[in-house]
């Protein structure tokens, strides 16, 4: 069971977190996509495997897995895991935390154009417009461009842009909420029968 492969999938911040509480252990490694493409100035200490079969990571506590799941969301990078259960009940696979800019299934899903496929989307985002203050975080955050920001034709000092979401471009990754101050963005369940996150995350 822990050598089968498992598609990638979005998972948000709090679900990143269950795993790692279930988890027996948590290794970190260097992320293989990061340390090769080097496309942006994040971190290259940011994968988290359950096993460590390539012999590469070293072991870390929970708490300090959470940290690094937590301080890597802060900066805009996208938690997505390839998941499934051991057969003793442990967690198997990894938790990635990636950037649209070096990451392989990102970088491969928009050769092929499989978005919301490879990762795998579980969630998409439903903007609440009457919460937003147009801060405009949102759009810095999007990875993809389904918010986006511009400066409003009837500007004031309470609000000098104007935010658009189109939902189409949302892979339901969730920074744009982790990121909101004012709740704005929720992630709404969408059905995915292709999905084995949303059976694990049930068993936990």
């Amino acid at each position: 069971m822990a050598n089968q492969i498992y598609i990638p999938e979005y998972i948000l911040l709090h679900e990143a977190e269950a795993l790692l509480e279930r988890a027996m252990h948590v290794y970190l490694m260097p992320c293989n996509c990061r340390s090769m493409m080097k496309k942006c100035t994040q971190s290259v200490y940011t994968c988290l495997r359950f096993e460590n079969d390539r012999g590469v990571g070293w072991e870390i506590s929970k708490s300090r897995a959470k940290e690094i799941v937590s301080l890597a969301n802060k900066k805009g990078l996208m938690q997505s895991g390839e998941v499934g259960i051991a057969e003793d009940g442990g967690i198997s696979g990894a938790i990635c935390n990636c950037c649209a800019d070096c990451c392989y299934p990102h970088r491969l899903a928009e050769h092929c154009s499989a978005q919301k496929l490879w990762p795998l989307s579980r969630y998409v985002a439903r903007y609440l417009k009457d919460r937003c203050i147009a801060c405009g975080r949102c759009a810095k955050r999007c990875p993809f461009q389904a918010f986006t920001s511009e400066k409003s034709r009837q500007a004031s000092k309470a609000q000098s842009r104007t935010i658009h979401f189109n939902e189409d471009l949302c892979r339901g990754c969730g920074v744009c909420s982790t990121g909101c101050p004012e709740e704005a963005i929720e992630m709404t369940v969408i059905e995915c029968k292709q999905s084995s996150m949303n059976e694990i995350l049930k068993r936990l």
